[in-house]
Formats: structure tokens, C-alpha cells, sequence
């Protein structure tokens, strides 16, 4: 294609655009992913008759496929910010702390503090990598793995722990729980966090204070500790 014949289509396909999606913004997008389809269609089809019928269609599938998965999104997220009901016999935490070591690390993390602690999803993304609304899908499937699980009394049985042979020192996972929200990694979050049960001691409270973070923990005597970030 000359650069002549290119430049005219895609004022062409910026127009169509326009017209299906009623939005600059979104109608600039959709032509240039259109175009990109297009050039590379032509690299590896070098033979292909271009169209504006042609091009047209390209940029129609491309849009009515972004609607169908806006779709999906938009019910995912009203889905997340339903109330989650799991079973009698057990609560949302008592659920994590049994099948933690099967969950996804993100869907822990997510759970723990948007089910477990009342975070929302706008604060959970400050602590780990992901926008809000990712934040929310993450916790729409998450809730949906946990129910399916709790739903099958087997499946909570079997996930229980053994306790550690050896003794960690308090200090020094107390220690890795600061290190791992530091890093915002949900996978050594989700480590550290299986190392506090097995050596029975809970997070009590997660609290964000002036930019900081405050864990109130306890251990199985019923010491309560207190221990908290840096600023994040």
C-alpha cells in the first residue's frame, strides 16, 4: 500500500469508527488496533484485496468484541461487590486459613484484605500490582473458588495442615510479614502468611495508619504484638 492510498484509509477507518462507537476517544483506539490488523493481515497474506467493505468489517469485529468482553467485566465486578456466602459451618476466614496453601497467592492476598479486613478494592491496589478493577475480578473468582471448595466438606478437610516441626522466631517472621508488604508480592505475602498459621498465630487486624501499615497479631497463649511498615 502507498502511503498516499494508506494515509486516505485511515481517515476512512477513523470515520467508521466515529460512527459505530459515538466517541472519539474510543473511535481513535479502534482505528489504529484496525489498522495494526490490517498491516499485518497484508504481511502474511500478501495477495489480499483491501476493501473499504473489507476494512470496515475488520474494525465492526473488533469493536462488537470489545463490547462482549466489557460485558463480561461490568458483571464480574457487580458480582465481586456482592455480599459472598460460602457455608454455615464456616466464615470467610476460617475457610482462607484452611485452604490457603491451594489458593492462587492474588487470590489470598485479595481475600484476606478485602473478605477478611474491609479493604476496598481502590486500597488493595496500592498494595499489590493491579488497577481497581482487576482488583475486583481477582476477588469475583476468588470468592467463586473458595465456595466451591466449601461447598465440598472433603475438600476443607483435606487442607489441613500439619504443624512445623521446627520453631521460627517470632521476630524473624514478623519480620518477613513487613518484608513481604514492603515488596507488594502476593506470593511471599501468601508464604509468610501460611508460616504465621502453622506456628499458630493470627493476624488480628491489618490497619493502615498515615501511610503505614499496622498488623495487630496474636500467638497461641493470646500475646497480642503490634508491629507496623515503613510508609508505603
Amino acid at each position: 500500500m502507498s502511503e498516499e492510498y494508506f494515509d486516505e484509509l485511515r481517515k476512512k477507518t477513523i470515520r467508521y469508527c466515529q460512527h459505530i462507537t459515538g466517541l472519539e476517544w474510543d473511535a481513535e483506539d479502534l482505528a489504529q488496533e484496525t489498522l495494526m490488523r490490517l498491516v499485518r493481515l497484508k504481511q502474511e497474506h500478501p495477495g489480499t484485496s483491501i476493501s473499504n467493505a473489507f476494512v470496515y468489517r475488520i474494525a465492526h469485529n473488533l469493536w462488537v468484541d470489545r463490547l462482549r468482553k466489557k460485558r463480561v467485566l461490568e458483571q464480574s465486578i457487580d458480582d465481586a461487590r456482592d455480599v459472598p456466602e460460602y457455608s454455615q459451618q464456616y466464615d470467610t476466614r476460617e475457610l482462607l486459613e484452611l485452604l490457603v496453601e491451594r489458593l492462587p497467592a492474588k487470590y489470598v492476598v485479595v481475600l484476606l484484605l478485602m473478605d477478611v479486613f474491609d479493604y476496598t478494592a481502590k486500597e488493595v491496589s496500592g498494595f499489590i500490582a493491579g488497577t481497581e478493577n482487576a482488583i475486583l475480578v481477582t476477588l469475583h473468582r476468588a470468592r467463586k473458588m473458595l465456595k466451591k471448595w466449601a461447598l465440598t466438606d472433603d475438600s476443607v478437610n483435606q487442607s489441613n495442615r500439619k504443624q512445623k516441626t521446627e520453631k521460627f522466631q517470632q521476630g524473624a517472621l514478623f519480620e518477613q510479614l513487613l518484608h513481604a508488604f514492603r515488596q507488594r508480592s502476593p506470593e511471599l505475602i501468601r508464604q509468610v502468611y501460611i508460616d504465621l498459621l502453622s506456628e499458630g498465630i493470627r493476624v488480628q487486624q491489618i490497619l493502615l495508619r498515615e501511610n503505614r501499615l499496622v498488623f495487630l497479631l496474636s500467638d497461641p497463649n493470646g500475646n497480642l504484638f503490634r508491629i507496623s511498615t515503613e510508609q508505603l
